[in-house]
Order: structure tokens, then C-alpha cells, then sequence
């Protein structure tokens, strides 16, 4: 929910999740909130001043107070008017319709501070404030939780198995009208202003959003409308990102913690001599066998920096910290006698033959100071913290019996062998005080933490079996079996203990790791084989899980008293190394594990165990359910040795055996160096599926059987990949790059992301599949024709194919197309070539065959040729019908040709030759029935003659053959008579007439004078 000023957003989200899940969740943005929910101890009165008992908790704000209660929420808004007058109030009441109104309400995460009221009939009643309240089954299957988160009111529905989320309904009292608007959202209408509902978010058990949107009733009522879904829902963690972190020798991650700026800092040791420290480091090369390493990355996994720490033997860091101000503490052990304290330091030389090392760097990884702390023994395993005043505190186990505690603290001398350490610095490296904590027989400090109250926490194991547990302790005396854990409270101010605890039975129980949330809790984890008092009744695993040790994580308030403790552990051997707690409440711890069951949830990000040994990480709520579990590990050994965490995400880190299933891709470090490696991981609770990836990029246009990459960049919340390929393609990856070997056809190549919610929309990127082309040549006709035709030869096509004819061997010039028209005899072929190669085509054989050769024989007017297969004579250019043999006698003057064919089928017309004499031939032959008169004459000449033709065509040539003149004549009654003037301009001369009709024909000869 958002309030902004009195105009509010309330933003109510309807989250259906596991029993308690975490969720993003709806926010009311409270102006200059003083307190948590403080609990009603009858402070609350009405306007008679009559206690309202169905008010259960108050949460105040400027200008609003909100009074929750018997499954209602009454907002109470105030506005200032002018001085001296009262200020105007409205309520707005919401009210959940038909819940449980006597649900029971727990109340988490305890604000520090009490509220006293001296109210006559309170009798000076001391109220306390929380961040976080459940009322469990307000309906049934259904809890309601409300809590605070950096500044904003938040609260979610958890609908649990069996949980009817159509039952939750919102009744607005005071609300003037109610609307819904086209995104979803629905606004309630007061005096006072608007209050906007976001439209309703919600998740199945895979982590699957449901389609999901407000109903409203009648009455200013609002419900929820949800797609169908079965079973519980669950969010699930995710692997944002993993790296291994080491080199060639042997690397060991040991601790991981964040920053307020979201950086990560890992510590380790190292052999190896490349691949850890960075460019300008503080010590950038490995100084002895074994040196410490301090690396610090950004949210996203880039490493920012990292160096080596240490001198000429063998260094180990074990425990890492950051202050308020970026600042980074590391402790460990050190061999070295050299090289680790600086001048001026709380303690410069090395008393015993291993000393513990406390060493302080700003956030840029450089030096600000070092120093020993150890006595004339032996200080091993370390621990290091810091509290809200920018004090350090360094604790471990001492076999010394000097330069270890100071007077006036819990213990300031050796009573048995090892005994733990306490020691506070402050952050100029000057310490306050130190003190031992242990009885007669050994005792080891593993790990420290700091409340908000600054006091200080300090687990471990011990054998002693005195001088450990407080007289009100919640464990009085060592159960036995050779460790029991212990647990102490110390005071900032003088080292002195406020309460101290063994916890364990008969069997071996060690405190490995305890951290301290926002409130007044605290948590414990560790390992044991004992089976009778580890667990509490209803724990989330309340017995022994078998093998030979659980894990366990156990959670005590600040007055040492054990709220609820569970086993973690299945059928092998488990241990809890590290436990942390985020911003909302949530613990997270992290170990090692031989078990195959017991230890994953079934929708987790691995669920199944990886090797021999795996890393596990598992997260619980406040109240000590598992909201998920998780292996992390490949075929070797993995074990976690820390975990951070912030508001939104998880770090854990480690060592591994594994070469795969540790990093994910474009991780600082993918490839697995050695054996063992560190590795440090980043996970995140799953919300929602990923979105739908980039485009992909690689070649759209391949050739057949080639290998082709193609790519996406990564998407937010993945964890793997599927990719699908075009039928006859092959490839496969789960990660944002994949390569193939393409098929011969093309297709669409699709990825989706997906993680433990789902999967996200496709991607898709459509490929076309070129092949090398097959040459080949079709030619459109004949490939032997006669001199002067052609043949066009078409190759084969298809997409990007470029063409090279060659006649004979020899390119073509030009001839660059698909198709070529050939009139040359001879050897053709094509070569193909695209972008996937080439080749040549078979040869074609054009044979061209040559014309006939054909000449003309004259003697007169009778005409000859050579032997051909067929003839043809034309006159004039026009065919002579029935001319189609070798000889022919021309009737009339003119030109004449042949054409002629040989036995290819070739034709050639002959040269073409002139005929003068065939009117010289037939002049003036007996039987013509025509004359003409005078002849000779001086140019004016009558034609007479008998003819059965009612039209005669006259045309009159001179000896060579020239037309002189050309006209036609009609008859009458089969007699001709027709006068016939030659002009001026003929000469005089021989001529001759030719008179044809369609059953007449003769040749007159005649003189003009």
C-alpha cells in the first residue's frame, strides 16, 4: 500500500502463498512513523473513554493512526486547521466480511523500547512494539499478515492448502463510492480524498503468477477474482548468479556479508598464485603456503576488488564483516611472523606459534590496520563481527595464558585447556576489553554477532562442564557426550556475560553459527547426533533425521529463552555451518549434506542431491516454518561455509569439487579451477517467472550442415534456458548461448527462460537454410540447329546462387545469368556458387550446322540449281506456286531466287539473278488473238483483240526489262479495243506488251517512232 500526504494509494495485493512464504507485498507509506504495531494494553480508548478492547495494536503515523483488530483496519486521518482550532478527523474503516474476529494473533520481530502508560486503571501497563503480526486462519486456510518494511505497512493473504481465496471480501465503511478503473485498480472515494486499490497480484505453487482482479459487491464491498489453480501456493528460490573463485592450488571461501550499498564480501584462504587478487591490490601476490584472500563484488557478481592477506607461512581468514560505513573487518589465524600487523597496532608481533589476526579495510579494499592477538600458545578458529556503534568484536579459541582478557570482564584468566575468546575493538583497532569464557576442560568460540541494543552474542562448543551456563539458564548442565553447544550473552560496556546457556543431549552437539535479527531474537545452527532435546514439539522436522549428525537451527529471544528449534537433516551426514537473517525476518542457513532427503523442497531451484557431498541452502520464517530448500552442488564435493544476506537476495559461499553446476554463465569465473575451488552464489526469492528474452541474435541466412552460434543476452530471475530448433537441426544448451549445426531446411529458432516460477514467452528468430547449389543445365529447345538460329541454355536457381557460363573451358564474358542464349557451337557448361560453395554443371554440346550453299544457272530465260533436298523459286520475292524443283523457265522479265534445304534441314536462298528475255522469246507466237496498230507509230497505238476475260492487266516493258508503264482494261462482249498513248518522255524504241488475263495471255512486240 502507498499513502502519499492524505491523498492516499493503498495498494492491497492479494499473494496466496505456502505457510510462511515470503512475498512482495502491498505498501502504506507511513509519514514519520515513531513505532512498530504497539500492542493496546487499554491505552486505546473511545470518545466516552471506554476501552476498545477489539482493538488489538496501533500503528501511528503524522496526520494518521491505524488501529488493527478483530480482522478489521481503521485508518484515522486528521487535519490540522488553523491555531486554536480543532483539527478535522475521518475513519475509514475496512473490515474482513464474515472472518474469524477471535483469531489468534503472533507477534514477531520485537521492536526495541517499551511504552509505558500511567493511565489511571493501567496501573503503569508496559506495552511492546513489533514489525510483524499474523492472524492465522482469519479464514479458514487463510492467514493474515501484516508487517513493516523499510517504512512501509505491508500485508499479505497466505492461503494455505485448502484456503478459499473468494472468501476474502472488504467491507469500506466511510468510503463514499468505489470504482474500478480499466488497469485494474480500484478507487475508494472519501472526504478526504481518493485511496487507490493496485490491481490484485497472485501466485501458484510453481511460482506461476494467476491471473487474478478485484470483484466488487454490492455495498462498498471488494473481492477477489482468481484463474483456476490448484494446491498451495510457494515461492521458490532462484540462482541470480554463481562464480567459482580460485586458481590452479587449492581455494577455500569461508564467509560472506553485505553492505548497505548491496556489495558482497567474501573471505577464504588460498594456495594458488593467480586468479585472485586484482590489479593494484593491497597485496597482490601470494606471500607464503597459504595466504587469506578479501573479495568484494557488486550485487550483480562483478568483481570490484580482491586481495591477498599475509605473510611468509601460512594464513587462513575465516569471518568477514562490514560496519555501517562500508568499512570491512576479517579475522583468521596466522603462522606468519611477518607481514600482518601494522605499526602501532593493539598487538605487532606474534607471541605463540599460530596467533589469531583481526585486519580492517575500507571499502576499496585498502589497508586502514592489523593486528595480532594471541599469547605464547595457540588461538584457533575466529569469528568477527560489528555492532551499530562501529565497534569489532573477535572471538575464536585460546589455549594462552596471556595477552588474551583484561579485569573487570566475564573471565579474566585461563581456568582449562583451549577456552573461547571474546574481544571488542573499537574502530581505530584499540581494544576495550577481552575475556575468556570457558570452564576446565576445552572450550572453542565459532562464531559472534551484535543485537540493536549493541549487546554481544557469542556460540561454540564446549567440554567443560562448569563454569558455562547462568544460573537461570535455559540449559543448566552439559548433557554429555563429548560437545554440547553454548550460547552467552555479553554487555558492550565491560565484556561481563548477562546470561549463558549450553544446548545440546547425550549425543555431540556443536553451535556453529548464530546471528542476530532487527528485533530482540536471535538464531543458532550448528550440528548434532543427538535425538531427544535439539527439537521442539511441531518443529518444522521435530526428530532426528539419521546418519551421522542433522543440522539444526534454533531461535532464542534476548533473555535466553528457546522460542522453537527444528532438525535439518535426512538419512546422511548434515551439518549447519552459517545462519543469517534478511531485513523482513527471514532466517537463512547453509551447510553441507550427504542426505537425499530432508533437505530440498520439491519445486526448489535444485532438488536432488548433486554428488557425495553438496552445499545446501535453506530458508524459515520467523516462526520456524521452511519456506524452502535447496541443494547446490555438481558431481563432487560441495560444502557452504557462509551466508549473507540482505533485503532481496541470499549469498552463500564455499568450496567445491565440482567442475559443473556451480557457475552460471557470464559469471565472474565459469570454469572450475581446481579441486577444491571457493565459490560464492547469489539467489533470490521467485516472484514471478522471467521475462520473455532479448532478440537473438546470430545469422538468419545459413548454409546447410554449417555450425552456427546464436545468442540472448541474460534475463533477470532465470536460472536455465530451453531453446528449440528447426526440424534436422542439432543443439542443445540451457543457457543464453547455444550452438547448432544447421539442418537443410530452414524454421524458426526459439528460447524461453525460465526458473523455478515458469517459464517466460518465446523469443523467436526465423532462419533461412541455403545447400550448395547442384549445376545443372536445361536448355529450352534444340541443342543442334542450323547456322543463324539459337538455343537458350537456363540453369537451375535459387536464393544468392551467382552464375559463370564457360564455352569450351573458357569464361564467357557477361554470360552471368541463369539463362544464356548460345548461337556458337560448342562445349557449354555453368558453374553455381552462393554463400555456401559452388559447382559445376555437366557439359552441354551445341552443335550448329552450316547453310546450304546455293547459286542460280542461267541460260535465258531458263534457270537451274545445284542437288538439295527440297526447292522453292520466288519471283520478285513473291513464291512461285508449284516452282519447288532444281530447273525452272521464267515466264516474265524480273528477279529470281531459290531457296533450298539440305538433308539438316538448313535453308539458304540462292544469289538472286535478273530475266531479260522471256517477252523476247514469246513475242508475236502464232495463235495470239491480239494486234496493235500502227506499228511501228509515233506513240498513239490501238490494241484490238477477241477474249473470253472481262478484264486484261497491260503492262509495257522496254528490251532490258523496265516497266515503262502498267494499267488494266475492260472488255465488251469478248471484244478489246483500247488505245494506248506513250508520252513524250518514252524514247523510241522496241517494246514489248504483255496482255494477261484470267484465261488469255500474249506478248505483243511494237516500235515507237
Amino acid at each position: 500500500m502507498h499513502i502519499k500526504t492524505l491523498v492516499s494509494a493503498l495498494a492491497i495485493f492479494l499473494f496466496p502463498l505456502s505457510t510462511g512464504a515470503k512475498n512482495v507485498a502491498p505498501r502504506l507509506s507511513l509519514p514519520k512513523q515513531d513505532a512498530g504495531f504497539i500492542e493496546n494494553k487499554g491505552q486505546v480508548k473511545d470518545q466516552y473513554g471506554k476501552p476498545r478492547n477489539d482493538v488489538q495494536f496501533i500503528l501511528r503515523a503524522e496526520g494518521l493512526n491505524i488501529f488493527i483488530g478483530n480482522g478489521s483496519l481503521h485508518y484515522q486521518f486528521a487535519r490540522n486547521q488553523s491555531q486554536g482550532q480543532a483539527s478535522d478527523v475521518y475513519r475509514l474503516d475496512v473490515a474482513l466480511v464474515n472472518a474469524n474476529m477471535n483469531a489468534v494473533a503472533t507477534r514477531e520481530n520485537i521492536l526495541p523500547g517499551h511504552y509505558n502508560y500511567l493511565l489511571q486503571g493501567l496501573g503503569g501497563a508496559t506495552a511492546q512494539a513489533y514489525s510483524k503480526i499474523r492472524y492465522h486462519d482469519v479464514y479458514p486456510g487463510i492467514d493474515w499478515i501484516l508487517y513493516l518494511k523499510d517504512g512501509l505497512l505491508e500485508y499479505d493473504f497466505d492461503v494455505k492448502e485448502g484456503g478459499d481465496p473468494a472468501s476474502i471480501q472488504l467491507q469500506y465503511t466511510g468510503a463514499d463510492a468505489i470504482a474500478q478503473a480499466a488497469d485494474g485498480s480500484v478507487t475508494i472515494s472519501t472526504p478526504f480524498g481518493n485511496v487507490t486499490e493496485h490491481a490484485p497480484y497472485a501466485y501458484a505453487q510453481n511460482g506461476r503468477a494467476i491471473q487474478s482482479s478485484f470483484k466488487l459487491f454490492e455495498g462498498n464491498k471488494l473481492g477477489f477474482d482468481l484463474a483456476a489453480h490448484s494446491g498451495p501456493c510457494t515461492i521458490d528460490p532462484i540462482l541470480t548468479w554463481g562464480t567459482y573463485y580460485g586458481g590452479t592450488n587449492e581455494d577455500h571461501s569461508k564467509s560472506v556479508t553485505t553492505d548497505a550499498s548491496g556489495n558482497v564480501y567474501m573471505c577464504g584462504y588460498t594456495a594458488s598464485t593467480g586468479n585472485i587478487a586484482t590489479i593494484g591490490a593491497q597485496q597482490s601476490n601470494l606471500a607464503g603456503g597459504l595466504d587469506g584472500f578479501i573479495a568484494k563484488f557488486d550485487n550483480n557478481g562483478v568483481l570490484q576488488w580482491c586481495t591477498y592477506y599475509g605473510g611468509s607461512d601460512d594464513d587462513y581468514l575465516y569471518s568477514v564483516a562490514c560496519d555501517g560505513v562500508g568499512n570491512v573487518y576479517a579475522s583468521g589465524r596466522t603462522l606468519s611472523s611477518s607481514g600482518i600487523a601494522t605499526p602501532l597496532a593493539h598487538q605487532t608481533t606474534m607471541f605463540g606459534l599460530s596467533d589469531a589476526f583481526l585486519v580492517k579495510l575500507n571499502s576499496s579494499g585498502q589497508l586502514k590496520w592489523c593486528t595480532y592477538y594471541g599469547g605464547f600458545s595457540n588461538e584457533y578458529r575466529y569469528g568477527v563481527a560489528c555492532d551499530g556503534s562501529y565497534n569489532v568484536y573477535l572471538c575464536g579459541a585460546t589455549n594462552s595464558g596471556n595477552n588474551i582478557a583484561t579485569a573487570g570482564t566475564h573471565q579474566a584468566f585461563q581456568f582449562g585447556g583451549y577456552q573461547a575468546f571474546l574481544v571488542k575493538f573499537d574502530s581505530t583497532g584499540v581494544r576495550q576489553w577481552g575475556t575468556y569464557f570457558g570452564g576446565s576442560s576445552d572450550d572453542y568460540g565459532y562464531s559472534v554477532c551484535t543485537d540493536v541494543a549493541n549487546y554481544i552474542y557469542l556460540c561454540g562448543r564446549a567440554t567443560s562442564t562448569d563454569y558455562i551456563a547462568s544460573a537461570t539458564a535455559y540449559q543448566l548442565n552439559h548433557a554429555g557426550g563429548g560437545n554440547d553447544g553454548f550460547l552467552a550473552k555479553f554487555n558492550t560496556i565491560d565484556g561481563t556475560t548477562s546470561w549463558s546457556t549450553y544446548y545440546g543431549d547425550a549425543g555431540d552437539d556443536q553451535l556453529l553459527g548464530v546471528t542476530c535479527d532487527g528485533g530482540d531474537m536471535l538464531y543458532i545452527c550448528g550440528r548434532t547426533d543427538g535425538t531427544s532435546t535439539i527439537a521442539t514439539n511441531l518443529a518444522n522436522q521435530s526428530s532426528y533425521g539419521g546418519g551421522a549428525s542433522d543440522g539444526f537451527l534454533a531461535q532464542f529471544d534476548s533473555t535466553g529463552v528457546r522460542q522453537w528449534a527444528t532438525y535439518y537433516g535426512g538419512s546422511g551426514d548434515d551439518s549447519a555451518t552459517s545462519v543469517n537473517c534478511d531485513a523482513g525476518g527471514n532466517i537463512y542457513i547453509t551447510g553441507v549434506t550427504s542426505s537425499t532427503n530432508n533437505i530440498a523442497s520439491p519445486t526448489t531451484y535444485q532438488n536432488t542431491i548433486g554428488g557425495g557431498r553438496d552445499a545446501f541452502l535453506a530458508k524459515f520464517t520467523y516462526s520456524g516454518s521452511m519456506d524452502w530448500g535447496t541443494y547446490y552442488g555438481g558431481s563432487g564435493d560441495d560444502e557452504g561455509s557462509g551466508v549473507g544476506a540482505n533485503v532481496d537476495d541470499i549469498y552463500i559461499c564455499g568450496s567445491t569439487g565440482s567442475s559443473a553446476a556451480i557457475a552460471t554463465n557470464n559469471a565472474h569465473q565459469t570454469a572450475f579451477s581446481s579441486n577444491p575451488d571457493g565459490f560464492l552464489a547469489k539467489f533470490g526469492d521467485c516472484a514471478t517467472a522471467p521475462g520473455q528474452p532479448g532478440i537473438i541474435t546470430g545469422n538468419n541466412t545459413v548454409c546447410g550442415g554449417t555450425s552456427q552460434n546464436y545468442f540472448i543476452s541474460p534475463v533477470i530471475g532465470a536460472t536455465y534456458y530451453t531453446w528449440t530448433l528447426p526440424g534436422g537441426w542439432t543443439g542443445s544448451s540451457n543457457t543464453t548461448s547455444i550452438l547448432t549445426t544447421a539442418g537443410s531446411t530452414g524454421g524458426t529458432i526459439t528460447v524461453t527462460a525460465n526458473n523455478a516460477c515458469g517459464s517466460s514467452t518465446a523469443q523467436s528468430f526465423n532462419v533461412t537454410v541455403n545447400t550448395v547449389p547442384i549445376a545443372l543445365i536445361t536448355p529450352a529447345g534444340p541443342t543442334t540447329f542450323c547456322e543463324g538460329d539459337s538455343v537458350i541454355l537456363n540453369a537451375n536457381t535459387g536464393n544468392g546462387i551467382t552464375y559463370k557460363w564457360r564455352l569450351n573451358g573458357n569464361i564467357i564474358p557477361g554470360a552471368t545469368n541463369a539463362s544464356h542464349t548460345v548461337t556458337q557451337a560448342g562445349n557449354y557448361t555453368v558453374v553455381e556458387n552462393n554463400n555456401c560453395g559452388g559447382d559445376t554443371s555437366a557439359t552441354t554440346v551445341v552443335t550448329v550446322n552450316p547453310l546450304p550453299s546455293a547459286s542460280i544457272m542461267q541460260n535465258n530465260n531458263q534457270l537451274s540449281t545445284g542437288s538439295f533436298t527440297t526447292y522453292q523459286w520466288y519471283y520478285n520475292g513473291q513464291v512461285i506456286n508449284g516452282a519447288t524443283n532444281q530447273n525452272y523457265t521464267a515466264q516474265q522479265n524480273g528477279d529470281y531466287y531459290v531457296h533450298v534445304t539440305d538433308g539438316n534441314g538448313c535453308g539458304a536462298n540462292s544469289d538472286t539473278v535478273t530475266v531479260t528475255g522471256a517477252y523476247i522469246a514469246d513475242a508475236n507466237k502464232p495463235g495470239y488473238n491480239f494486234s496493235i496498230s500502227p506499228n511501228p507509230g509515233n506513240g498513239t497505238f490501238t490494241l484490238s483483240g477477241n477474249t473470253s476475260d472481262s478484264q486484261l492487266d497491260i503492262d509495257i516493258r522496254d528490251m532490258t526489262g523496265r516497266l515503262i508503264m502498267s494499267t488494266a482494261l475492260k472488255t465488251n462482249a469478248n471484244k478489246c479495243r483500247q488505245v494506248i498513248q506513250l508520252g513524250s518522255n518514252v524514247p523510241s524504241g522496241l517494246y514489248y506488251m504483255n496482255i494477261s488475263g484470267s484465261s488469255s495471255r500474249a506478248i505483243l512486240k511494237f516500235v515507237k517512232e
